[in-house]
């Protein structure tokens, strides 16, 4: 897991080219419909700029011995006030079950309480994405509530989103077991 780097747009051309259904349920539209590698290169710096700014931290998580780009997972929104942060996350279909997300969130959470000095973490989902939600309460997060026909399907047909929150006294309980 790190932050992406210059030159990296084409492979996160290819990770989103190869999930476009798997990740719509997930990602920003624009993001499906990035026209080539130039354009998603230009999103990377975007990304590199905002964690530059402290506005997001955008990190790719690869697989270390084929180089291969497995996912992303954004902490943004942050409200340094408060102080909490907005976790979410994609990985490529191929990648699923074999823990690389539960490390990655994981890594992620440590990074914002530890670094960041987060009191919360927040992270929301459709309430249909059934992985998404059992990774969250698998990391720790807890279910704070259901927001009804909160989303709109590509289907055009509803869902609910389901809002999870994780605070530091949480992640100070469960850090000890995750070792």
């Amino acid at each position: 897991m790190r932050c992406y780097r210059e030159g990296e747009g084409a492979t996160f051309f290819d990770l989103v080219q190869r999930n476009i259904e798997h990740f719509r349920i997930a990602v920003p539209e624009n993001w499906l419909t990035i026209p080539g590698p130039d354009d998603a290169e230009n999103l990377i710096r975007e990304f590199i700029g905002a964690w530059i700014q402290h506005q997001a931290f955008f990190f790719s998580m690869w697989d270390r011995a084929t180089n291969t780009l497995l996912g992303h997972i954004p902490l943004f929104d942050p409200n340094w006030q408060v102080p909490r942060i907005e976790v979410g996350y994609i990985l490529g279909q191929e990648y699923q079950g074999k823990g690389y997300m539960t490390e990655g969130v994981r890594a992620c959470v440590r990074f914002a309480f530890d670094h960041l000095n987060m009191n919360k973490m927040l992270l929301y989902c459709r309430e249909d994405n059934v992985p998404s939600y059992r990774l969250a309460e698998r990391v720790g997060f807890k279910r704070e509530g259901l927001q009804h026909d909160h989303i709109l399907r590509p289907d055009g047909t509803l869902t609910g989103r389901l809002c999870y929150g994780m605070t530091v006294a949480d992640y100070q309980e469960l850090v000890t077991t995750w070792e």
